[in-house]
């Protein structure tokens, strides 16, 4: 089950790459023929995720997952149609087990309070009018509450191109590195594709793990339905059931969501969606598996509010 689910998450693009080379502002000014002036601009995203209880599927127990988190990202022209963007992310999680004695012998909960902390940077430049290319990378923290915070250090390094073959249509690739705590790193190959079908209607695989169809009936609303993988590690309290080991969390979603802008600066999301493909592992603290658990499907709703200035 889980080769399935990486397989899925190789085919569809990764996470780290962000928004595409030719976005943003450094498209932009490209597009309309020069960088000249550009100011540094701000955001600020507060995104929030509830799930629904979920049983495990081969173990006993349930389990739900809640997430809430914050992120900080400013963009500064560098140059004539270039840009660096540096970025701040925190992410809180809460695992909230009921009788999940399948991970370890007499222990209800195998983990619970979680913590991820990255620093991201990504220099993009757009060489002319069909042809940009990126360049990034993020390192982080990612561990329950106690744990050794030098054993927890993750991140992550791409580079790649984009090539505009028409007003409508771009395509390119990243070749991406990116490190696992107590596992081998995925190197991936990622195809980018972004296919303004009409004044309305999107195509694209950028900004998410996933593929995404957007629908902007108004300049206000947009409507989306999308799927996307999740994977995390994190590193586990020293004093837990599992000393110093290694929880897994990887899924696939699929979501149908809504964007409000109520203003040019701010933004609200909300989607509704369902998890599936769930599967946890437990490792000790050399990256030996002790356990491995599948998760049934189960609903899920996200809230996010984005202002930029």
């Amino acid at each position: 089950m889980k080769r399935a689910v990486v397989l899925m998450a190789v085919l569809m693009a990764g996470r780290a790459l962000g928004q595409e080379a030719g976005s943003g502002e450094a498209g932009e000014a490209a597009r309309a023929g020069g960088g000249g002036g550009r100011p540094v601009t701000w955001s600020v995203r507060v995104p929030t995720e509830l799930g629904f209880k979920a049983d495990l599927d081969n173990s006993a127990g349930s389990v739900t997952v809640s997430r809430v988190g914050a992120e900080l990202g400013v963009g500064i022209p560098i140059a004539t149609m270039a840009q660096l963007e540096l970025g701040f992310d925190y992410e809180y999680s809460r695992y909230e087990f009921s009788n999940a004695t399948g991970f370890v012998a007499g222990v209800n909960s195998p983990w619970q309070d979680m913590h991820r902390e990255t620093v991201k940077a990504r220099f993009m430049q757009q060489h002319d009018m069909r042809v940009a290319w990126l360049v990034g990378g993020s390192i982080g923290l990612s561990h329950e509450e106690g744990a050794d915070l030098g054993d927890s250090i993750y991140g992550s390094a791409y580079g790649g191109a984009t090539y505009q073959v028409n007003a409508k249509l771009k395509i390119g690739g990243v070749l991406g590195l990116y490190t696992r705590i107590e596992d081998d790193p995925w190197v991936l190959i990622v195809p980018i594709v972004d296919w303004q079908i009409d004044d309305q209607w999107r195509l694209t695989n950028g900004g998410r793990p996933g593929l995404a169809l957007y629908y902007t009936p108004d300049p206000q609303w947009t409507l989306s339905l999308s799927s996307w993988f999740d994977s995390r590690d994190f590193r586990l309290d020293d004093k837990g059931p599992a000393p110093g080991g290694v929880a897994r969390d990887q899924s696939m979603a699929v979501q149908f969501g809504a964007t409000y802008r109520a203003t040019q600066q701010i933004t609200f999301d909300v989607g509704v969606g369902m998890k599936l493909f769930g599967n946890y592992e437990l490792e000790n603290a050399a990256g030996r598996r002790i356990v491995e658990v599948d998760v049934d499907p189960s609903a899920f709703l996200s809230i996010s509010a984005t202002v930029r200035f």
